[in-house]
């Protein structure tokens, strides 16, 4: 009840009298307050709704954007066929196009279908009884391949994935160009062996059905996608995405590619040349900033040319030094000189190399380097990683690996084949007075051993007379650059060690019987032909997996000659030009077969004493 004094204060100030409250007005204003908090509730929760989808969107865009990382394996020979080093970043193709450029492009992929058209390895294939079709040499046993295809994502071997602004890539890691694949005598089923040379894979004719395909009216999200299953297939956005940029960006990549390269793996198909006259040939170009010049090139005027015929490098060999100056140096296949334009040689064993680094040899063909790190990482560089993008950290992994990785025993020590002691004893003594100063020896119980007077050296050209082509190709200007232009910013990983040479290294045999055919440009098939003047040595043969890839014919090894079986070939013939059998022709310039005339005055008695030994290695 209101007090009668207050009520007559409020009347004398002109106060209005309260209206009492009833129960419909006070449910009212309850109503009204609680709408009023359910109001301001919504209000917040669209707030945090609009933070969660922006930070959520942000997310995503930083990962499609900028994010990108190689893919790294725990198990080290898993990471090796399949690791990255970052080439997949700068060089790399997205997974779901190389998945279905088979099927898109199937003229470019042969009979197989697949990627083993290009002499690549393909692990995870299944022969007919639903094995794995290959074998492995693993910690020196052999075993069946894996058949997982979440270490391979269905890849070939040598072929590394990552993300790179979210999607993920593939391209090529070390595996590609060393591991290869044999048949021992009397088996059946080829064998994977890591370390080795990639004998059968043949990245020229890869190369160009790529650039092909780049050209292509087909290569488009709509052929790519209708390759895909139907639950595979992209939808919405990230079709949009695929369809403006990521198959735009990927077809601009290659064709930027096919500029660089085409004059020099296939001159005819080329466009016209960058170069126009001897001035935009130059080849001593100012050092980038943060690096000084090492030393000066006299200015030599090389006038742009191009051949209308090239030597092809067909399977297990590479031209390991001019796509390099044209990836990474801008120049022009025009402004090669001639005398280095021939220059494809055979991939190299890459075992052991702990031995070679600790005793400074010298580890490329020709000699130019003998640190270990730089010559890892220049061959990271020819495999497609760029400066941004190395993973320093995957190669040095490998380099830790690789120090420690024997060749698998020679499989001639096994069963009817196994040349008897006592030949292996003669041809033993017979190396050991002619071969062991430069090469070294291997002995049964202590293994290969690195000694020798002039083993890891350089054998001045002179003497050692084999083609000049790979000699060649690797120049003065190409060193200042390697020395001048890389790693500007990045001083502990600068070139300091590479040198131009005059000869070819003394190379440690090693797992002698998985690198035919031999020569640094594999022009000699078997040993025995080695130790046969040049005259009398093949002049064409067949290398590489052979036509028919379930027989594998030309991965069997010969057990006595001493390297693969190697069948004759007219050049020029229909097997010429097949990815997967190869007549290798040694009558072309880079090819050559001569020189290295050590061991040929033996009798052919003594040839074959050698030969006994030489097998055991």
């Amino acid at each position: 009840m209101s007090d009668p004094s207050v009520e007559a204060w409020k009347k004398t100030l002109g106060v209005p009298p309260e209206v009492a409250i009833t129960e419909v007005q006070r449910r009212q204003a309850r109503s009204r307050g609680r709408w009023e908090h359910g109001r301001f509730l919504l209000f917040v929760t669209s707030l945090l709704l609009g933070a969660t989808f922006l930070a959520i969107v942000g997310t995503m865009a930083v990962w499609m954007f900028f994010w990108q990382g190689g893919r790294s394996l725990p198990d080290i020979e898993a990471h090796f066929k399949h690791g990255s080093i970052g080439a997949e970043l700068e060089s790399g193709m997205p997974l779901r196009i190389l998945r279905v450029l088979p099927k898109v492009f199937p003229e470019h992929f042969g009979a197989a279908g697949d990627w083993s058209h290009f002499g690549l390895i393909l692990e995870g294939q299944k022969d007919g009884d639903g094995r794995a079709r290959y074998d492995v040499y693993q910690d020196g046993a052999v075993v069946p391949a894996s058949l997982d295809p979440r270490l391979s994502r269905g890849l070939p071997i040598g072929f590394a994935s990552g993300w790179r602004r979210g999607i993920e890539v593939g391209w090529f890691n070390c595996a590609v160009c060393h591991t290869g694949v044999v048949i021992p005598p009397g088996g059946t089923r080829p064998r994977i062996v890591p370390g080795m040379p990639a004998n059968t894979v043949n990245l020229e004719r890869l190369f160009l059905a790529l650039f092909e395909m780049a050209v292509d009216k087909r290569f488009t999200l709509e052929a790519f996608e209708a390759a895909h299953a139907p639950g595979d297939r992209l939808g919405g956005g990230e079709r949009l995405l695929w369809d403006w940029v990521v198959v735009p960006v990927t077809r601009s990549t290659l064709i930027r590619r096919r500029s660089e390269l085409l004059a020099l793996l296939d001159p005819r198909a080329a466009g016209p040349s960058r170069a126009r006259d001897a001035a935009s040939c130059r080849p001593n170009p100012a050092p980038r900033p943060g690096c000084a010049a090492s030393f000066d090139i006299p200015y030599q005027p090389v006038a742009p040319t191009r051949p209308t015929q090239v030597t092809r490098w067909g399977p297990g060999r590479v031209d390991t030094f001019n796509p390099y100056k044209m990836m990474n140096f801008g120049l022009d296949a025009d402004c090669l000189a001639p005398s280095e334009r021939a220059a494809a040689s055979d991939f190299p064993s890459i075992f052991l190399q702990g031995p070679r680094g600790d005793k400074g040899m010298h580890l490329h063909w020709d000699g130019n380097n003998a640190s270990l790190r730089e010559r890892n990482l220049s061959a990271a560089l020819g495999a497609g990683v760029s400066e941004a993008t190395v993973d320093h950290d995957s190669i040095r992994r490998l380099e830790a690996w690789l120090r420690t990785l024997k060749p698998p025993p020679s499989p001639y020590l096994e069963g009817p084949w196994r040349p008897e002691p006592a030949r292996v004893e003669r041809g033993r003594a017979i190396y050991m007075q002619t071969c062991a100063s430069c090469h070294g020896h291997y002995d049964a119980d202590k293994g290969y051993v690195f000694e020798g007077e002039r083993l890891g050296r350089v054998e001045p050209h002179a003497y050692v007379a084999t083609d000049r082509g790979r000699l060649d190709s690797y120049t003065r200007a190409m060193e200042k650059y390697q020395k001048d232009r890389l790693f500007c910013t990045e001083p502990e990983h600068r070139f300091r060690f590479f040198k131009k040479t005059d000869g070819y290294a003394n190379m440690p045999l090693d797992g002698l019987w998985t690198r035919a055919p031999y020569l640094h440009n594999g022009s000699v098939p078997t040993l025995a032909d080695l130790l046969r003047r040049p005259e009398e040595r093949p002049r064409a043969f067949l290398r590489g997996r052979g036509r028919d890839a379930a027989q594998s014919e030309l991965l069997r090894l010969d057990p006595d000659a001493g390297g693969f079986v190697a069948p004759a070939c007219l050049p020029g013939g229909d097997v010429a030009s097949d990815a997967a059998a190869f007549c290798f022709d040694t009558t072309l310039p880079g090819n050559g077969n001569g020189g290295h005339l050590y061991g040929t005055d033996l009798t052919e008695a003594e040839k074959s004493d050698l030969i006994g030994y030489l097998l055991t290695f």
